[in-house]
């Protein structure tokens, strides 16, 4: 009878151990199999936009390009989960559709450089506009872009010589687009295709990494975003009067700024800014967020820029432009007031 129950037990250990290998190898190819997978779009970018047009969500693929005409494209080269990017776009002739999709590179294949884990998203952002609202008139010999308003970004025309030697007038879009706070990679290459008002569709790139050190939060998050080599500063006034910036990185109720970009104009590129809470709950009352151009670090060119208001899963963005005229030198509560609201 003992000999029958050990043999028994040993018959189940046996089986036992089988069931753990089939599981693990099932659960190897399960994981190894969603390694390659085509991730959908809108997992990893929430929108795109320019002016008060909203990006639409397809399924589709991109269009190809008809022209050998590639845009110019101007932004920063790392963005924050949770926040957004402003790029500018300059192109050779109005457009009347942007297009915004995305190829992504795997965290294993950031580590092992295998080419077969590098996907093309599925699907894309359609942006459709009639080019002639809110188009700015022609500004003769400025180096400025026209003004912005900051609950929408105004298309708006600029002289090419700012960004190339033609002395052609192009056409100069400002395009922001937002990302998701929860997307597991850690670099993109955003694909971006215009459609002119003639027919002709041209295409152009920008590669951009997610940044490691910017947290996002599920109950409040707060980033800049900027486009050329300044050093702004994004400050939040808490409801018990604490400003949370570079000089108090470290808030009463928990928010903290994780992410100080081109600090006293010692360029990093980074260009983003983000103050958020994590985990922590915020206290309840009136925030206000100011965005503060500290030095334009001896650059002259006009400065957009974009900020993204996370709470509680509802999104906020703002925009606008700094002249190289503003700059403050600021400390606490300096800046310019972007938005209030309550948590």
């Amino acid at each position: 009878m003992e000999v029958k129950m050990k043999r028994n037990k040993f018959i189940i250990n046996i089986l036992s151990f089988v069931f753990m290998v089939l599981f693990i190898l099932i659960s190897c190819e399960k994981e190894e199999s969603n390694e390659g997978e085509q991730p959908l779009l809108s997992d990893i970018l929430t929108n795109a936009y320019v002016d008060e047009n909203v990006g639409i969500f397809s399924t589709d693929n991109l269009p190809e390009a008809t022209s050998s005409i590639i845009p110019i494209i101007e932004g920063s080269s790392q963005v924050i989960k949770g926040g957004s990017l402003i790029l500018l776009l300059e192109t050779n002739e109005p457009c009347n559709k942007i297009f915004v999709g995305n190829s992504t590179v795997s965290d294993t294949a950031q580590n092992y450089l295998n080419a077969k884990f590098i996907n093309h998203s599925k699907g894309h952002f359609v942006i459709n506009f009639d080019n002639s609202t809110n188009k700015m008139d022609r500004i003769e010999n400025t180096p400025t872009i026209p003004a912005i308003d900051k609950e929408k970004i105004l298309i708006s025309k600029q002289l090419n010589s700012i960004y190339k030697s033609s002395d052609d007038l192009g056409e100069v879009y400002l395009l922001i687009i937002t990302f998701s706070e929860s997307t597991p990679y850690n670099s993109f290459t955003l694909n971006i295709v215009v459609n002119s008002s003639s027919g002709t569709s041209q295409i152009t790139e920008h590669k951009v990494v997610v940044n490691p050190t910017a947290s996002a939060s599920d109950f409040l998050q707060v980033s800049l975003n900027w486009a050329y080599p300044v050093d702004l500063d994004l400050h939040v006034e808490t409801p018990n009067g604490n400003d949370i910036y570079f000089g108090t990185p470290v808030g009463q109720n928990g928010g903290i700024l994780d992410l100080d970009s081109n600090p006293a104009c010692n360029i990093d590129n980074i260009n983003n800014e983000n103050i958020t809470w994590g985990y922590n709950t915020p206290a309840s009352g009136t925030y206000k967020v100011r965005a503060d151009l500290w030095s334009s670090c001896n650059y002259y060119k006009s400065i957009p820029f974009v900020v993204t208001v996370n709470l509680k899963g509802n999104t906020t963005i703002s925009s606008g432009e700094f002249s190289p005229s503003e700059e403050t030198y600021g400390a606490a509560f300096s800046g310019r007031m972007i938005s209030t609201f309550s948590f």
